[in-house]
């Protein structure tokens, strides 16, 4: 550790090496009192940064929020021009709305008019069918029996002779139900 110099004598070199011993327990012994002193400086910086970054984070979002609010009031008007415009549009589709469902009943309406006369004139010409080919098949399918018969046949006969009956009978009741009328109309006239 210490070397000889040639230049110093023994004693010289022996109160350097006790100086320098001194020295070192002096540094040692302050050495624990600087690092606690540091340590603590230290810690009061770290505390001093962590304190100072909150403060500035709290600031910052104070300083956001206070933007946002600024920014908010300024669109305030913007955002009451738009809800009056969506207002006034929605107003619209409701009229466009109503101005339809009433166009609807109108030409339901109307459709309707026209649908009936159209509906009566397919039943009136559904009950002209069904009769005409209900007394056709009849009458038709009768002669073709008649003439299908012998013409010395009892049957043959028998159906004529009923034809006849039947359309005397038919005139004779038309011609009772006109005399009804007639004195009907005539005691209501006197």
């Amino acid at each position: 550790m210490f070397e000889k110099n040639s230049e110093m004598p023994l004693g010289a070199a022996s109160e350097t090496a006790s100086n320098s011993a001194s020295s070192a327990a002096s540094d040692t012994a302050a050495a624990p009192a600087e690092t606690k002193v540091e340590a603590e400086t230290k810690v009061e910086a770290e505390t001093k940064v962590e304190a100072e970054t909150k403060v500035e984070g709290e600031t910052s979002k104070v300083k956001a929020d206070h933007t946002k609010a600024s920014s908010a009031a300024k669109d305030a008007p913007k955002a009451q021009a738009s809800t009056n415009a969506a207002d006034s549009l929605l107003s619209e589709i409701a009229d466009m709305a109503s101005e339809g469902a009433k166009q609807g009943k109108e030409d339901a309406e109307e459709m309707a008019e026209k649908a009936i006369p159209a509906i009566k004139l397919g039943l009136e010409k559904a009950s002209y069918s069904t009769g005409y080919y209900l007394t056709f098949g009849l009458i038709f399918t009768g002669k073709l029996l008649v003439d299908a018969l012998p013409s010395t046949s009892a049957l043959r006969q028998g159906m004529s002779d009923g034809s006849s009956a039947a359309h005397e009978a038919f005139a004779l009741r038309k011609e009772k139900e006109e005399m009804a009328r007639a004195s009907a109309e005539g005691a209501t006239a006197s």
